[in-house]
């Protein structure tokens, strides 16, 4: 029996995110907090910043930010947004009046040139932070709101890494300001020519001679608007087996029929995905998705034993929370010793339509998601 970390867990969201954190930060007095999220035009910004950082000054609290600038490239489609990102900066330091407690890391996305040119991106994410970067805070609190998959996902495993080698007595949250409307309205543009595996999240056997034929399971989370993400996934996998992950509950009650409409030819007469192989997880809760691959997994690992198990894959082209539970599910797994990784393609940059701003604004739904410390011991 395989025990899995995260099989209780602590999810804040909604009306009750505010009031977690002015409860917990006037109950523990001596807090040491480290703040950190991403700059861009994504609405979300600034959102849940603007609603911690007072209750810090409120109660007295020491705080830290770190604002991770990444540039996307000379020809990314994002540049068009560059006002929205200037506003969104602007924003920031009038809510954090206070330049000494700011600290700016600048992720490179790119090296060289013309045709040596290469994708370092999530390789970077894992070297922005060092044991020495997390010392003596008491909590750790990583906004993904306007943070790309490519950053937050290993930015999220070198944290639980660090934090459990140092052996440190620190909270780890993960908070979002999720919007299933903003991140359909978010189109990336330009798709990377192949799909690969996240640093630090790699499935290195998937490639190795001596296991090919060892059976190959996908998990993909599956989104609005990624037929082209997908197939290069499954270029990348090769999978014998396909166990689709669709959002259900979900806001839209008709969002993952949607979503099989959208995929049905490619799903059922092109990879003939077996109907009984769909995963249904809710939309709103990352340890769901978490607990379902997880569990899946261990199932066709009992499985297939006696025939030297099988080589997993996992990847997201969903929203945050859902892509969350994934990355969750391959950390936990890879960490007991399993055969799994954690795919993406990476894009060029994003556009959207900036009249719709304000209407979308108004749909953000809060959540934390406490990753590691306290409460788990």
């Amino acid at each position: 029996m395989v025990d899995l970390y995260w099989k209780d867990y602590v999810l804040i969201k909604n009306d009750l995110f505010e009031n977690f954190w002015e409860s917990f930060l006037e109950r523990r007095k001596g807090r040491r907090i480290l703040f950190i999220l991403g700059k861009g035009f994504d609405p979300r910004m600034c959102h849940i910043i603007n609603i911690i950082y007072p209750l810090t000054r409120k109660y007295n609290v020491d705080f830290n930010c770190l604002l991770v600038e990444f540039h996307e490239g000379d020809d990314s489609p994002s540049l068009k947004h560059n006002k929205i990102v200037s506003g969104n900066e602007q924003k920031f330091y009038n809510i954090i009046n206070n330049p000494d407690i700011i600290n700016k890391k600048e992720l490179i996305i790119w090296t060289g040139n013309g045709n040596e040119k290469r994708r370092v991106c999530s390789v970077n994410a894992t070297k922005l932070l060092n044991s020495s970067d997390i010392e003596g805070y008491t909590d750790i609190i990583l906004d993904i709101s306007s943070l790309p998959h490519s950053i937050y996902y290993p930015l999220i495993g070198k944290l639980l890494n660090l934090i459990k080698k140092c052996n440190v007595d620190c909270n780890f949250h993960v908070a979002v300001a999720e919007s299933q409307e903003l991140d359909v309205a978010i189109k990336s543009v330009g798709l990377d020519e192949k799909a690969e595996y996240i640093h630090g999240f790699g499935n290195q056997s998937m490639f190795s001679e001596v296991d090919q034929n060892v059976p190959k399971v996908w998990f993909p989370v599956l989104g609005e608007g990624s037929r082209a993400k997908l197939e290069k996934f499954y270029e990348l996998i090769e999978p014998d087996e396909i166990c689709p992950i669709l959002p259900f509950p979900s806001k839209n009650p008709r969002r993952s029929d949607d979503i099989l409409k959208e995929y049905r030819q490619l799903l059922f007469d092109v990879w003939n995905i077996e109907i009984r192989n769909i995963i249904y997880a809710d939309e709103q809760n990352p340890f769901q998705v978490y607990r379902h691959i997880c569990n899946a997994v261990l199932r066709y690992n009992n499985a297939l034993n006696p025939l030297r198990g099988a080589k997993y894959t996992v990847s997201a082209v969903s929203s945050k929370l859902l892509s969350l539970g994934a990355l969750l599910a391959v950390y936990n797994l890879k960490e007991i010793g399993f055969n799994i990784g954690l795919a993406n393609v990476d894009v060029y940059g994003y556009t959207f339509k900036e009249n719709n701003t304000k209407s979308l604004n108004k749909k953000f739904e809060l959540f934390n998601v406490w990753l590691y410390g306290n409460c788990y011991k």
